[in-house]
């Protein structure tokens, strides 16, 4: 696998005729021209009901996601666990939800809700780094009838678990969008900015560990006006090493 670090044209399939809800794929995003692990759980096959074999292809993707360090992006909506499958649907949800957890804080994870997220797969909101749901969406683990039941409160979806809620109240989701296509451009300017930050990050820790440097080399010798490093360019303490021509000539 360890060509998925170059840039893919097309997308590249992981598993090959899994039955069930979920397809997954190594896909490069056009805008921000990365590579990413693509989840789909399609709600037209048996309302997006995860089988032990579907929850598998998710395993395995973030799985894959991990090792190669790619984002992983969980597209969803989704009744969840297979009541069909019974224990081996439940083990099988396990599975995937603990590779996802095992992916937090390692590498970017983000979920477009595009639907229903009903128990087990909005546990997995709560994991993502990034959520973007549509308007008609909603997420929760236990449904209207369920609140109704213990409390007494009639509720619908929205109410319960509709963007209002997660964005405005629960916080769990980070952008609320119109439909799939304006979910996909949010995606991909959520992924521009990261690789913006991330160019940021290195850019001021180079920096940073040449203005220690060149201190900690003026600190040896108070009567020097430049660092060792410094006069071997030219460029006075003052500057700081603020120019990146200076900084690679000190690399």
């Amino acid at each position: 696998m360890t060509g998925l670090k170059s840039k893919v044209s097309t997308p590249v399939q992981l598993q090959q005729a899994v039955k069930g809800a979920v397809s997954a794929d190594v896909r490069l995003l056009a805008e921000s021209q990365r590579n990413v692990v693509w989840v789909e759980i399609d709600p037209t096959v048996h309302y997006g009901a995860l089988s032990a074999e579907a929850s598998g292809v998710i395993a395995n993707a973030a799985t894959t996601a991990l090792n190669q360090r790619l984002p992983l992006v969980l597209s969803m909506a989704s009744s969840g666990a297979d009541i069909l499958g019974g224990i081996d649907a439940l083990f099988g949800w396990g599975q995937a939800a603990r590779r996802v957890a095992m992916c937090s804080g390692i590498i970017p994870i983000f979920t477009i809700v595009t639907g229903p997220a009903v128990s087990g797969p909005a546990l997995l909101i709560g994991l993502s780094d990034f959520v973007i749901m549509t308007k008609d969406s909603y997420a929760f683990v236990s449904g209207p009838t369920m609140v109704a039941e213990f409390t007494g409160i009639t509720m619908t979806n929205d109410e319960l678990g509709g963007t209002d809620a997660h964005s405005r109240q629960s916080g769990v989701a980070s952008l609320v969008v119109d439909d799939v296509a304006s979910a996909l451009i949010a995606l991909e300017q959520t992924t521009q900015a990261i690789a913006l930050l991330q160019r940021l990050a290195q850019s001021f820790l180079t920096l940073q560990l040449a203005v220690t440097t060149c201190a900690k080399s003026f600190g040896q010798s108070p009567t020097m006006k430049t660092c060792s490093k410094c006069a071997r360019v030219g460029q006075p303490m003052s500057s700081l090493h603020s120019s990146p021509s200076v900084v690679n000539q000190l690399e």
